[in-house]
């Protein structure tokens, strides 16, 4: 129990450090209820709603749902053909289509993933989003009943011409299995922008509460 304990205060003391080192940069949030259902044993889906908002400032930003089918080949690969529709204020909606890979390997007490995106943007009215290819690998770790820490990246390589890496998410978390139906996800995400005509970084909270109807 010991370990437990000074598992979590490290995790903590993690989530405070990069909070510190991000004052001085906008923060975000991300706040979504995903509901999935499971169709049969190969095919499953999800609706996900997400507002966010400018914690600096404390002003709405925009809103957009996720909704998603998943097939699953076995207990380790799965593809999944995501949509999400931006919802903005006084501007051009934004449209995306994400199509993933997606890998898992359990071991004793840690899970490592990895997922190979291919990120299509469409242009919608004035405004012209890129499209990427991202690799997201992290690692969870299980050795608990009900908490599941987690470390992630998220590299968006550019393409259609760009040819370059451009944006580079480091994430911190933690999963709380509250209940068989559903879990509590806190995510921290430092997002760092670079090869581009707006390089920058920025922190965004993202919490999701996930249900199995």
């Amino acid at each position: 129990m010991r370990g437990v304990f000074f598992k979590l205060r490290i995790l903590l003391i993690c989530i405070l450090g990069v909070t510190v080192s991000s004052t001085a940069q906008d923060q975000l949030s991300w706040s979504s209820i995903q509901l999935n259902k499971k169709l049969d044993n190969h095919w499953s889906v999800f609706l996900k709603p997400i507002v966010r908002h400018n914690l600096s400032n404390r002003q709405y930003l925009n809103w957009s749902p996720d909704y998603a089918v998943n097939y699953t080949f076995n207990n380790n690969w799965r593809v999944m053909i995501l949509g999400r529709t931006w919802f903005m204020p006084n501007r051009d909606n934004r449209q995306f289509i994400f199509y993933d890979i997606k890998h898992q390997k359990k071991f004793h007490h840690l899970t490592l993933r990895n997922t190979l995106r291919y990120h299509q943007a469409f242009d919608i009215g004035t405004f012209t989003d890129p499209d990427f290819l991202r690799w997201q690998p992290s690692v969870s770790f299980n050795p608990y009943k009900k908490l599941e820490p987690f470390l992630g990246t998220d590299f968006f390589y550019r393409i259609n011409g760009i040819n370059k890496l451009q944006r580079i998410r480091y994430i911190l978390g933690v999963t709380y299995l509250a209940h068989p139906r559903y879990k509590i996800m806190l995510r921290y995400w430092d997002e760092n922008m670079i090869n581009s005509d707006n390089d920058g970084r920025v922190s965004i909270w993202v919490i999701n509460l996930n249900y199995k109807l």
